[in-house]
């Protein structure tokens, strides 16, 4: 059985505000969340989990109660491999999909989460766009102190230097994906892709490396011919 305050916490938010919760979560809760907190056969890294929440929080800013209730199926694995290697995050439109997106990005690099090379790809359809996510590990970690000697940082890389791992924005050229070897890959807005090129280049390089997770954060919308 797993336990996890932050998901409990979540789950006793939604159940005592229902009238602001929608179908769809309640579907989550009782179809996924609530079974997979029963298995026996589930681990959970609540080490490491925490330790992300203090990075994130410690480093950033405080995340909101969904966030640590989201990051906490990103740390359960079956095996020795994530229980959850695809993970799709739907959300209004101002709700802080960087702000999610580009911590944990950053986190997987240090050697607090420990995988050697663990190389992260930050994809949207638009370069502005996801240059913005990639901005705020830069601005972050950019001439701080605290990370001289840990971090080289660039305005189009971020290289952890004791494990190696690198933090890169792409736009929606397909072909320059070939050959990547990403530990885990974000889509971002993924609802604003044209077609499945950039997707499928990016997924055809699962399993290169340990704990291959692939994360999209979206909110809903259309693209004519999409």
């Amino acid at each position: 059985m797993v336990t996890c305050k932050e998901v409990d916490d979540y789950i006793r938010y939604c159940e005592e505000h229902r009238q602001w919760i929608n179908k769809d979560r309640w579907l989550l809760i009782e179809n996924i969340v609530r079974p997979t907190m029963q298995r026996d056969d589930v681990f959970f890294d609540a080490e490491t989990y925490q330790n992300c929440i203090r990075y994130c929080e410690i480093n950033y800013y405080p995340l909101f109660p969904f966030e640590k209730f989201i990051i906490a199926f990103v740390f359960m694995y079956v095996g020795g491999d994530p229980l959850f290697p695809e993970i799709i995050i739907m959300m209004g439109r101002g709700n802080g999909k960087d702000g999610l997106m580009a911590p944990l990005a950053n986190f997987f690099q240090t050697p607090i989460y420990g995988i050697k090379n663990y190389n992260i790809e930050l994809v949207a359809n638009s370069e502005k766009q996801i240059k913005d996510t990639f901005k705020i590990p830069h601005d972050m970690l950019d001439g701080n102190p605290k990370f001289k000697g840990k971090f080289k940082v660039t305005m189009e890389l971020i290289t952890n230097l004791e494990t190696g791992s690198e933090l890169r924005y792409n736009a929606s050229n397909a072909k320059t994906a070939d050959g990547k070897r990403p530990g885990c890959i974000f889509f971002n807005e993924i609802h604003a892709y044209e077609n499945y090129d950039n997707i499928s280049v990016y997924e055809s390089s699962e399993g290169k490396v340990e704990h291959f997770r692939e994360i999209v954060i979206t909110t809903n919308g259309y693209v004519r011919g999409g």
